[in-house]
């Protein structure tokens, strides 16, 4: 099969810097001139719109599926051209006036090969950064041999510099398409300059068909040139694959991957031989360069890179090296090395690696690539739970690697013959570990390994690590790793050790310090907190058993609270008490607890003031700018608290005998709680409502 590249110099003539900014119209469905210059007169088909395109001109689609005409042979097949400059839209009913009127859900816009002749849908050799593609599906898209590799939906190729391909593709969706590297997409641009631009995209079902293939959604292969940024955006990549490398997402480059980003993107149930998701591969000169490629807040859940491989199968969510990932989830991805990750000389950033499994060498990370030797490997507030491996629950090791953990957890993580969770394969290895929670016995169980030739590992635990902790999870069984509020790893973190550069959020986006220092682990949050305000009435005489305690309030983070007393008892109030001390055990909804001790003491005061109660009135009720207390017997240091529902003092005022009259008219509407003091106790409690 061969592509016909009759339609290259078609190309060449819309290289154009006229500014027609006209708007084509096309529909499968219109019956009128079929000119493209309204809907009623639409084109109903999108080879001509594009062949009339202009730069600069949008194209309109509507809703209905759009196929290249038959080819003149099954080898020579056509995909649609998609000429420089033309913002191409789908999405439409038939009827709209605007582009914000389209529902692109509803009126959905097909892109496919001729249903007979299966082949690649369309073809982009030349476009400068105004040219774009929205709201369109690709569908079933094929194009596979050994000796053409284009993408099945998407090709886009740029050879020499003056003539670059860049493209903006949103809110699309590539199913189903089959290539030999790139199933869905593939950019080529060594010897040229290219670049793409990838957001709010599903690729789902693509896949590569061959061995030796490559990317079963995305294959992009740029050149040592300056090239355009590479951005994938806000994408879902599921159920994607590939023969042998990259299920969803391969990048190639001759030079530094600095200008690619992979950001807000969600992969699941991708696979391949060699990295489950996304590989990245630098083979110039340039890859020496300092910048990183930067992978943030993305998920990596169900992803599989040669799991089941004897010898293969590297990073079963991500295989790459000199990569920065920041706020990234990775859970039950698989590999025979690396379960989560493959690759060295990474920096990680509040990421979580929650039960990923490795049939030999490291559960979460192996810290390996052929082409690199050693590498410095920085993790700073990471999780690791429940990581499995041969060898290596959390980590394998490469010859002379450098690797640090700050503000780390590590928590229930296995190995299967009894190896520990940090494995050494290849050579020494150098590892730091400070500020960081652990459930094993010491620093020297972090790590083991076998090395007969080269000196032996070296690892330093610095300060403050603590061992066989439980880090309090707020619920693992609902994958919930975040910290309960009376965690010990709440500020347990060292702030001097977090480089500037990073981002200042934890996992869940929340700021990554809250109060004075880190917490330990991916997510951040807020210490627990708890006061208790009360009232203690104390027993009139011995036997009486007269003696009360009432809860006013409770303030504290994670509110309901549970109240459960000493005497058995779980309301807010205990009364029929004697003397004699008391506990309650107040806890939030996470299950965080503080316990506080009360005393009921005998009354000393006189038969006076056992009844004192009856000898105090507070009012009116309700009130709105006035209370008015009045004593009719003298108290010695009688005075009156009130409180908000927060617990907050609002008055206190000495009273003296008769009537005492107060100004509340600043007071806020609302339920207030009052408290009589005399004779050193508490002897009259109440309520208020203030109103306006």
């Amino acid at each position: 099969m061969r592509i016909v590249y009759k339609f290259i110099f078609l190309s060449f003539l819309n290289i154009s810097t006229s500014l027609a900014n006209d708007t084509l119209f096309v529909n499968i469905n219109a019956t009128g001139l079929n000119n493209g210059t309204s809907w009623s007169n639409a084109f109903t088909t999108l080879k001509s719109a594009l062949e009339g395109a202009q730069y600069n001109d949008q194209i309109w689609i509507a809703k209905g599926t759009y196929t290249p005409p038959p080819p003149q042979s099954p080898s020579d097949g056509e995909p649609f051209l998609i000429p420089n400059g033309v913002q191409i839209y789908g999405g439409f009913a038939g009827n709209e006036i605007s582009l914000l009127a389209r529902d692109i859900a509803l009126n959905e816009t097909v892109l496919a090969p001729h249903p007979m002749y299966p082949y690649l849908i369309s073809y982009i050799p030349f476009a400068d950064t105004t040219t774009s593609i929205n709201g369109i599906t690709f569908k079933d898209g094929w194009f596979s041999t050994l000796f053409q590799t284009l993408g099945g939906a998407i090709y886009m190729k740029s050879t020499d510099p003056s003539m670059p391909v860049y493209v903006d593709i949103s809110d699309c969706k590539f199913y189903n398409n089959i290539a030999f590297k790139g199933g869905a997409i593939r950019l080529e641009s060594k010897g040229g300059r290219g670049g793409i631009s990838l957001k709010n995209c599903i690729f789902n079902g693509n896949a590569t068909d061959n061995f030796g293939s490559a990317g079963g959604a995305v294959y992009l292969e740029c050149g040592e040139n300056p090239q355009y940024p590479v951005t994938i955006q806000d994408c879902t990549f599921t159920n994607n694959e590939s023969f042998d490398d990259a299920g969803a997402i391969y990048f190639e480059s001759d030079d530094s991957l600095s200008d690619f980003r992979l950001r807000n993107c969600s992969f699941f149930n991708n696979k391949s031989q060699s990295s489950g998701s996304v590989y990245f591969r630098c083979i110039g000169a340039g890859c020496k360069k300092p910048n990183k490629t930067v992978i943030e807040n993305c998920l990596f859940i169900n992803n599989e890179g040669g799991n089941n491989s004897v010898t293969g199968g590297g990073g079963g969510a991500v295989f790459g090296s000199n990569v920065v990932f920041s706020r990234c989830y990775f859970q039950n991805n698989k590999a025979r090395r690396g379960g989560a990750i493959g690759g060295t000389n990474n920096d990680y950033f509040s990421c979580a690696f929650i039960k990923n499994s490795s049939t030999f060498l490291g559960g979460a990370v192996g810290l390996f690539d052929p082409s690199l030797e050693g590498g410095i490997n920085r993790f700073y507030n990471c999780t690791f739970y429940g990581n499995y491996a041969v060898k290596g629950s959390v980590l394998v090791g490469i010859s002379e690697s450098r690797d640090t953990f700050y503000n780390c957890i590590f928590n229930k993580n296995k190995t299967g013959n009894n190896s520990t969770m940090f494995h050494t394969q290849y050579g020494p290895a150098n590892v730091y570990i400070s500020n960081s929670l652990m459930d094993i016995d010491d620093c020297n169980a972090f790590i083991s390994g076998v090395d007969v030739v080269h000196a032996p590992d070296t690892i330093t635990c610095g300060p403050n690590n603590l061992y066989l902790a439980d880090p309090l999870f707020v619920d693992t069984l609902a994958d919930n790793y975040a910290l309960k509020s009376c965690s010990p790893g709440i500020n347990f973190g060292d702030l001097s050790v977090l480089p500037a550069f990073i981002s200042n959020l934890d996992l869940n986006g929340n700021p990554r310090v809250l109060e004075l220092l880190p917490d330990a682990g991916a997510f951040e949050q807020e210490m627990f907190t708890m006061q208790v305000f009360e009232t203690i009435k104390a027993e009139t005489l011995a036997g009486n058993n007269d003696g009360a305690i009432r809860l006013d309030s409770i303030q504290g983070n994670n509110a309901p609270f549970s109240v459960l007393w000493s005497t058995g008892q779980t309301g807010m109030e205990i009364s029929s008490l004697s003397k004699g001390t008391y506990q309650v055990t107040v806890t939030n909804t996470e299950g965080c607890a503080s316990i506080y001790q009360y005393k009921v003491d005998l009354s000393t005061s006189t038969a006076n003031q056992q009844n004192a109660s009856d000898q105090i009135t507070v009012g009116p009720n309700p009130f709105s700018t006035h209370i008015q207390v009045t004593l009719n017997a003298s108290f010695p240091g009688s005075a009156l608290k009130m409180y908000n529902q927060l617990g907050d003092l609002v008055l206190d005022q000495n009273l003296s005998l008769g009537s005492n009259t107060f100004s509340v008219e600043g007071m806020p509407t609302g339920l207030y709680y009052w408290v009589f003091r005399g004779y050193g106790e508490v002897i009259k409690t109440g309520k208020l409502v203030k109103v306006k």
